[in-house]
């Protein structure tokens, strides 16, 4: 989840709380950490491909080992 995505989020909840009640920043909250948790598992997932692309294998073996 993004910054505009967190701020779009914040906008409509407050608007939504000033109506409703305080209740919708509770809702905004629990949709921003699902947001933040989605977010982090994309990130490491993109991390952990680049590095299994680069790194070299621990036995020798693989791109470059000339064995």
């Amino acid at each position: 989840m993004g910054k505009a995505d967190r701020m779009l989020l914040l906008a409509v909840a407050s608007v939504a709380a000033f109506i409703a009640g305080s209740w919708a920043m509770d809702y905004a909250l629990l949709i921003m950490i699902a947001g933040l948790l989605a977010t982090l598992v994309m990130r490491l997932r993109k991390t952990h491909a680049e590095l299994g692309a680069t790194s070299p294998s621990p036995h020798g073996e693989g791109k470059g080992s000339g064995g």
